[in-house]
């Protein structure tokens, strides 16, 4: 009776303690479930942490690069121009020389052609002059036939010293019409030298301003791809230092 009483309470020690082992099972099994949900939520977390740092950190470093592209290419297109300054100065010069060489010879090939004018003109004058001599010579001549011994001296002298005026005139007011000419090409020439020199200069500062531009552009496309490339390495090494990061954090989870 002893014996069986005992049997009864060993076995529902038995089945006491199975239970318990298997509510302890649960417990530890539900743990594990909830630490691993935790430790997804982490990871998850600081996943969304890394990825808005790491846009935080993007946006940041294409502004650096484009104020520093802004900056460099500012500098370095001053330092080319200012290089430049002395050749473009030289070269506006050497044209400018160029074209005021060109107009004189111009100008002293038109002076030439005048002179020639002149000298043919010079030759008609003394031509006509011979003619006008003439002229004069016969016309006093013949008042003082018409005159006649009396009257010879006074009104002879009074008529020939008229015919005389009259042509020393007519040559006179031609070498002033003449000159007067020759003033006014000599003006316009001037002028025509003048406007070429404007327009040389004004052309060389385009060419300049041109040339400055196609610098600054050649130079800011230089520099944005440099600072992208760093850009790049910058952000990869982020990366692999993320990952890093996420290495050691998954370690002291576990």
């Amino acid at each position: 009776m002893i014996r069986r009483i005992r049997q009864k309470r060993k076995r529902k020690y038995t089945t006491s303690s199975s239970a318990t082992e298997s509510e302890t099972e649960v417990d530890r099994k539900i743990e594990k479930v909830r630490k691993k949900e935790e430790y997804m939520k982490r990871v998850d977390t600081e996943k969304q942490r890394q990825k808005v740092q790491a846009k935080i950190e993007e946006q940041l470093i294409e502004e650096e690069v484009a104020r520093r592209v802004e900056l460099i290419v500012a500098k370095r297109v001053k330092e080319e121009l200012e290089k430049r300054k002395d050749e473009i100065e030289i070269e506006i010069l050497r044209r400018v020389e160029e074209a005021k060489k060109i107009m004189e010879r111009e100008m002293m090939e038109e002076i030439q052609r005048q002179r020639e004018k002149e000298l043919q003109e010079s030759r008609r004058r003394e031509a006509k002059l011979v003619r006008v001599k003439c002229i004069v010579k016969e016309m006093a001549i013949g008042s003082l036939r018409a005159l006649g011994p009396d009257n010879l001296t006074k009104e002879g002298e009074r008529r020939m010293i008229f015919c005389g005026r009259v042509g020393i005139w007519e040559i006179w007011e031609e070498k002033r019409l003449e000159a007067e000419k020759l003033q006014r090409i000599m003006e316009e020439n001037q002028r025509k030298i003048e406007k070429q020199q404007r327009e040389m200069r004004e052309q060389m500062l385009e060419q300049q301003e041109r040339e400055r531009k196609e610098l600054e552009e050649r130079q800011r496309r230089d520099e944005e791809m440099r600072a992208r490339q760093r850009a790049e390495q910058e952000l990869i090494l982020n990366r692999k230092n993320a990952k890093r990061d996420k290495i050691k954090f998954t370690f002291n989870a576990s």
